[in-house]
């Protein structure tokens, strides 16, 4: 993996999804260091929500999910970001 100020080397990610309101973690998601946390989103939520099937109002998220896509996306589905 190579990114900006960052140390070079093999490394991981590990994507998780909270439930706030319950406080208990509802998904984890392990991707190689280089995968970007937008890239998985919308796929893991689609993954969370097909599994528990509970409807899903809002979400909060980081700077690293900042993206059109994403944004569109939640809007669609009537999701509050």
């Amino acid at each position: 993996m190579y990114r900006d100020q960052k140390p070079e080397g093999f490394f991981w990610l590990a994507h998780r999804t909270v439930d706030a309101k319950h406080n208990f973690i509802v998904d984890v998601h392990v991707t190689p260091g280089n995968v970007s946390d937008s890239t998985v989103y919308l796929d893991r939520i689609t993954h969370i929500l097909d599994r528990f099937g509970f409807p899903l109002e809002a979400v909060a998220l980081d700077a690293g999910y900042y993206t059109t896509e994403i944004a569109k996306a939640l809007t669609e589905r009537g999701i509050f970001a």
